[in-house]
């Protein structure tokens, strides 16, 4: 008998929460290597720079304490920052600096969130065989296809970067970032709740306990030491027909 040996719950639930802490910590590794390469820290320094010019121009002590200060010194003081900081705005130099930090920012989270799946839910299952990741490992879990064969390659990384990565991650993301902008409309938290919703229900009511990036990929959790998995579809197929054989075999009709 060919019995779907689906992951325990509990061992889903810490081999995701393993997985994700180290993701977590490779994206920001990835988002301080990919700062560097862009050079965000230029940018932030040269805004900074300009900032200090008009501070300096304007005669403006930021660490002073106004709170002793009279009405008409705090107005002249007041007075004397909106002029520093209305000139500051219109400089070419901050404006320039300020748009590019604005435009990297999405690029740096972007591009180090990708390579934090690809390398964490795609290079390392490589090598660690059935879709392994490091927590699956640890807590004796695994991926295969939903008819009991090996999980290939495609689908794993259909599974990490159109499920995981674009579905999962960088559309709630994109959403996130233009309600932080205040330019989204209430599709945004509609989306957002959408889909984590989307993925508790379909966690908790699926036969096969998959969620979207499983139902995309067309991939199973289950037990690593006792599910019984295929090389292929057409050895799965011969499986099923010696163990029907062997049945008949033994039947006295």
């Amino acid at each position: 008998m060919l019995d779907l040996q689906k992951a325990n719950m509990w061992k889903r639930i810490s081999a995701w929460l393993f997985d994700i802490i180290l993701l977590f910590i490779v994206i920001v590794g990835f988002a301080f290597m990919t700062a560097w390469v862009v050079d965000f820290e230029g940018y932030y320094n040269e805004y900074a720079a300009v900032h200090a010019e008009y501070v300096e121009a304007y005669n403006i002590d930021l660490d002073a304490d106004t709170s002793g200060y009279t009405e008409e010194q705090l107005k002249e003081y007041n007075d004397l920052c909106d002029q520093a900081d209305a000139a500051f705005a219109q400089d070419e130099r901050a404006q320039q600096s300020w748009g590019m930090m604005v435009a990297l920012i999405p690029v740096i989270i972007i591009v180090s969130a990708f390579l934090g799946y690809l390398v964490m839910e795609f290079i390392i299952p490589l090598f660690l065989k059935e879709g392994r990741t490091l927590g699956k490992k640890i807590f004796g879990i695994c991926l295969m296809r939903a008819d009991s064969v090996r999980v290939s390659n495609v689908q794993l990384f259909v599974r990490t970067i159109l499920g995981k990565f674009t579905i999962e991650t960088l559309i709630p993301v994109a959403f996130l970032f233009l309600i932080i902008l205040n330019v989204a409309t209430v599709v945004a938290p509609v989306a957002i709740i959408g889909i984590f919703g989307t993925q508790i229900i379909m966690l908790i009511a699926s036969e096969t306990r998959s969620t979207i990036h499983d139902k995309m990929a067309g991939t199973v959790v289950v037990d690593f030491a006792s599910q019984m998995m295929f090389d292929s579809h057409e050895e799965m197929l011969a499986y099923k027909q010696r163990v029907h054989e062997e049945a008949a075999a033994r039947s006295p009709y």
